[in-house]
């Protein structure tokens, strides 16, 4: 499967979150009425597929939710709770950084705004406020999901030899390439290894299953 940044993109990613999440269940999206409909449109889908699918961690053994109702893609940078979501200057805040270090910003009732972030404020002492850093909404979203389907999964690490990284990108299919977040540059590039392993090259590159077994075609 390769998602694609064009009109089809978000269905791309729902169908690839059911595959390696497992199917999504009703109880796990928003009814219309409880979605802002002055969100964006990709915004507002992410929403209503969904704004209610608890962390798939919740079930396992021994786990302890740090952040309360932890829902799926709380696990590096968390998605705003539907009800916590207000118009101010015309702009929305739908994400924040996991210490609230940063925050994400859309336009309200425009399907193609771009996304603002004051990001750069942590690493540039010139940089001051929100600014755009991705041009598309949806661009953003996918590389915002995926990141987070990395960090909640089950095993997740980072490999270390290159000649291994280099193995593994050579014979990983692509599944999303150079997408953009924070950092204002695609940055973002995710592959499937095996049919097994997510890959993730962002600061490194990084490996996550929800099956131990896929852990042998790392060692």
């Amino acid at each position: 499967m390769y998602i694609k940044d064009d009109e089809n993109g978000m269905e791309n990613l729902k169908l690839f979150i059911e595959m390696w999440e497992g199917k999504a269940l009703p109880e796990y999206g928003m009814l219309d009425e409880e979605v802002p409909r002055f969100l964006p449109k990709p915004l507002r889908d992410l929403y209503l597929f969904s704004g209610k699918w608890p962390h798939p961690r919740k079930k396992d053994v021994g786990y302890s939710d740090p952040y309360g109702d932890q829902k799926i893609f709380d696990n590096q940078d968390f998605l705003v709770e539907v009800e916590s979501l207000e118009k101010k200057n015309g702009k929305v805040t739908f994400l924040f950084e996991n210490q609230g270090n940063w925050t994400c910003e859309v336009e309200v009732n425009n399907d193609n705004s771009p996304v603002y972030s004051d990001a750069a404020e942590v690493w540039d002492e010139n940089a001051s406020g929100h600014e755009i850093v991705c041009e598309s909404l949806t661009n953003f979203l996918i590389t915002y999901c995926l990141q987070e389907l990395v960090f909640g999964s089950r095993y997740v690490g980072t490999i270390e030899d290159k000649l291994k990284m280099e193995q593994i990108l050579k014979n990983s299919e692509p599944l999303w390439l150079d997408g953009f977040y924070v950092n204002k540059e695609p940055d973002h590039s995710f592959y499937i290894y095996n049919h097994k392993l997510l890959i993730m090259d962002h600061g490194g590159l990084w490996y996550a299953c929800n099956d131990e077994s896929a852990l042998a075609l790392i060692v």
